[in-house]
């Protein structure tokens, strides 16, 4: 009788892990591409997406269709958190405006002027704390006002766009196997937040390419291996 209750409790604490992990896990391609962190943005109020073509609804979140420079490609250009959003000072003004209209009451929108576009390669940020690349370091107090946070330069010397290899949110942190560990050590004890390394879509270091990811859930690209769900849903918060 113990083996067969023994037995049954692992059974059952397997379905648990397996329902855990699928209420989170969620990997997908756009238009066949599984860099899908270049194409949206998520936050804990909004997510930025380019159309319906993705469900994004279990991310508990406002959802917003929009464009970047008449381009889906707005993860790349755009950066915010739940108390703003950042985007370059030229996009469309159609652009503007509908980001205006739509975005939650309580986050304001913030043009930047800046000759280097590419904002969400170069900032990095929560609802409490950001990292910019050293390219906007003129630009630091202008942006710690604006999304609200403790800013702080992420220089990762030989790699100026340093958003690129950190997926944060106000839960936990993945960082990209490439980055040094005292690199590694600063973003953490600057968020106050436990991150871990690790990968996505098999192996790419370039880790907000491929992960979307806000408090209550994620979205990683198409490509991303069991191993690799396993590391974001620890360091994220998602199973302890």
């Amino acid at each position: 009788m113990d083996c067969l209750h023994n037995s049954l409790k692992r059974n059952m604490s397997l379905k648990y892990m397996k329902a855990k992990y699928a209420s989170f896990l969620h990997t997908v391609f756009y238009k066949g591409n599984e860099n899908i962190g270049l194409f949206m943005l998520a936050t804990d109020k909004y997510i930025l997406i380019p159309d319906d073509s993705i469900n994004v609804e279990d991310m508990g979140v406002k959802k917003i269709i929009t464009s970047a420079y008449d381009t889906p490609l707005i993860g790349l250009f755009f950066a915010g958190n739940s108390k703003c959003l950042i985007v370059p000072s030229n996009i469309d003004k159609e652009e503007i405006q509908n980001l205006k209209a739509n975005l939650p009451k309580s986050t304001k929108l913030h043009l930047l002027d800046v000759k280097e576009n590419a904002l969400g390669n170069m900032i990095l940020t929560n609802d409490k704390v950001s990292f910019i690349s050293p390219i906007l370091a003129p630009d630091k107090k202008e942006i710690e006002s604006a999304l609200g946070t403790k800013t702080y330069i992420l220089d990762l010397e030989d790699k100026l766009l340093p958003a690129v290899f950190f997926v944060l949110t106000n839960k936990g942190f993945l960082c990209s196997n490439d980055i040094e560990e005292k690199d590694f050590k600063y973003v953490e004890e600057k968020s106050r937040l436990e991150g871990d390394y690790g990968s996505i879509n098999f192996g790419s270091i370039f880790i907000k390419a491929g992960l979307v990811a806000n408090s209550n859930k994620y979205i990683a690209g198409g490509k991303t291996t069991g191993p690799e769900v396993a590391r974001i849903d620890k360091c994220m918060g998602f199973i302890e």
